[in-house]
């Protein structure tokens, strides 16, 4: 307790309820936060066309693709799932095996290696 007219009796801090951070200066609800969370991936599924392919998101590809084929745009849908059959070429490709003869227990470990292309080449290993 606090008592008012002494001016030494500092309040004390009782602990605060446990959750997320405030955002934009004041608490969200669950439902605030799932509007504000599909607005945002609506907003990347749509500035996915024309963006490089390093710099855009699979679930806004995905998102994109999901939107040519509710508004029926077929050409968009076809350029959208060669760049998806692109990306999960590319992915697999850059998976590299390799056997090791581990020396002291005299048995074979397989190893998987995420390399990018260039050093693929340059090394000689081929993809899976």
């Amino acid at each position: 307790m606090r008592d008012e007219k002494d001016p030494g009796t500092v309040e004390m801090q009782l602990p605060r309820k446990q959750g997320r951070p405030p955002k934009y200066g004041e608490a969200m609800s669950a439902a605030e936060r799932a509007r504000d969370y599909r607005r945002k991936r609506k907003q990347d599924a749509m500035a996915y066309i024309g963006q490089p392919e390093k710099e855009a998101s699979i679930a806004a590809a995905i998102d994109s693709l999901r939107y040519a084929f509710a508004k029926g745009e077929a050409d968009t849908a076809l350029a959208l799932l060669a760049d998806l059959r692109m990306r999960a070429h590319e992915m697999k490709s850059r998976c590299v095996t390799k056997i090791i003869l581990d020396d002291q227990s005299r048995r074979r470990r397989v190893c998987r290696f995420v390399l990018p292309g260039c050093l693929r080449h340059r090394y000689g290993l081929e993809g899976d």
